[in-house]
């Protein structure tokens, strides 16, 4: 095998083994893929490779379907989607909406959702 010399570890390996030939001693670098893959979220991605290819090719990469774009929902709109539970915390918290003064919420909740579970209606309680 020559310097500079190029294989794979084992027939059908996705790497590559790279021969250095020196003075010093002969040796060998190793190329291989990536080790980690990033999470892919919920079937809009995939993990794609080829092994027909050459190393670095083979390597599996990410593969993304074009996501629609979200819509949000207009703040005006309240849509009310508590817990009974965190309705009395809420509650608690504002003195059943009438005292914002620790927590700076009033324009929140006189603005964005006047109906927070149904205690807070333009800022009375």
């Amino acid at each position: 095998m020559a310097d500079l010399d190029v294989t794979q570890s084992s027939l059908g390996a996705c790497d590559a083994r790279i021969c250095h030939k020196k003075t010093s001693g002969n040796y060998f670098v190793d190329l291989i893929c990536h080790p980690d893959t990033p999470p892919l979220d919920n079937g809009n991605c995939q993990e794609v490779s080829n092994s027909g290819l050459a190393f670095p090719n083979c390597c599996p990469t990410v593969t993304c379907a074009t996501a629609a774009v979200p819509t949000t929902p207009d703040p005006s709109v309240c849509a009310d989607t508590h817990t009974a539970r965190s309705c009395e915390i809420w509650s608690n918290l504002t003195n059943h909406c009438t005292d914002f003064s620790v927590y700076s919420i009033q324009n929140y909740t006189d603005v964005y959702c006047q109906k927070t579970c149904g205690i807070c209606s333009s800022g009375s309680g």
